[in-house]
């Protein structure tokens, strides 16, 4: 082969290696595409009394402000008042946004809202919980499943691989809390030394972990591990096992680090595995501003998660 063609082929796998790394951004991110428009979003969430949202919130209105679109922010006051969701989706087809950033309140019960916008042509972009039904552009969150397992090996390490544990989970509806769980049981099913002796829905709030692990721990004072699926979870938790004196010799396991940090400074939480919602309300504005550009986007997106102990948390808590 002749030396000049040689050199132009090099050249042209060069730019097209460039201009994937371009579109893709970095770390595996979303682009920062100019829009053609002004386009108006709504960001649906399940609530903003959580920390969690929060980020998320705070995510998406750094990218509508970098990109120049506009966005409309709006949740229930409550994770499970899916009622209100719907109305808010619903809403929002009415306003004709260009696109829909939604967290689903209930992955199945969601689906007809979803299935309006479709029909509306409104793209719709999942983030944090998957929906079981409906067209979405892309769904934008944590592998769930695989960050629960990470989770059940540290249980499992530290108490030994034996012993009783206790699950916390959230709404039973939400793929989310579906996932956590079953990532977490997967993992404790390998060690025969380890019995789960109880699981408790607390719906993510901090009061109904306390009451269930007040009725965990009465029926159950053996137990050495508690795994919850969110941090208010696990602050209700703690708040149980200090009722019986246990702090530090129940370990205390979760997700999330909205007041993980607190939690993990004090000594009353032991692990958590971090999320990153800001990058799920960031780069759910991009890869909906890219779709609607005509970019191609991956449907299912992995923002990444890392296990936060005491030992490493001025990585995280600032």
């Amino acid at each position: 082969m002749r030396k000049g063609v040689v050199l132009t082929l090099v050249a042209i796998v060069l730019i097209s290696w460039f201009a994937l790394a371009a579109f893709c951004g970095e770390a595996g991110g979303p682009p920062t595409i100019k829009p053609s428009k002004p386009y108006r979003f709504a960001l649906i969430v399940k609530t903003l009394d959580n920390p969690f949202w929060l980020e998320v919130k705070k995510g998406a209105e750094d990218a509508a402000k970098e990109t120049g679109i506009n966005l409309v922010v709006k949740s229930p006051s409550k994770e499970v008042d899916l009622a209100l969701q719907l109305t808010m989706v619903e809403d929002s087809i009415t306003k004709k946004m260009d696109a829909i950033l939604l967290a689903p309140a209930d992955s199945k019960a969601i689906i007809p809202a979803i299935e309006k916008a479709n029909a509306a042509n409104v793209p719709v972009v999942t983030v944090d919980t998957a929906a079981d039904g409906g067209k979405v552009v892309s769904f934008i969150a944590t592998d769930n499943p695989k960050a629960a397992e990470m989770a059940g090996e540290f249980v499992a390490e530290k108490i030994g691989k034996k012993g009783k544990v206790a699950v916390l989970v959230g709404v039973p509806g939400h793929q989310t809390a579906r996932d956590r769980r079953e990532g977490f049981l997967k993992v404790m099913a390998k060690y025969p030394g380890i019995k789960v002796v109880a699981e408790r829905a607390a719906d993510w709030e901090q009061a109904k972990a306390l009451t269930a692990t007040e009725d965990i721990l009465r029926a159950n004072s053996d137990i050495v591990a508690i795994f919850s699926g969110n941090d208010l979870m696990a602050a209700g938790a703690a708040q149980a096992i200090a009722e019986v004196n246990k702090t530090g010799k129940i370990l205390n396991v979760t997700f999330d680090l909205g007041v993980g940090c607190k939690m993990l400074a004090d000594g009353t939480l032991d692990a958590a595995i971090t999320q990153f919602p800001y990058l799920m309300g960031n780069w759910g504005v991009k890869y909906a501003i890219a779709y609607l550009e005509g970019k191609p986007v991956d449907p299912r997106i992995d923002t990444g998660v890392d296990i936060v102990t005491k030992e490493n948390m001025s990585k995280y808590c600032k």
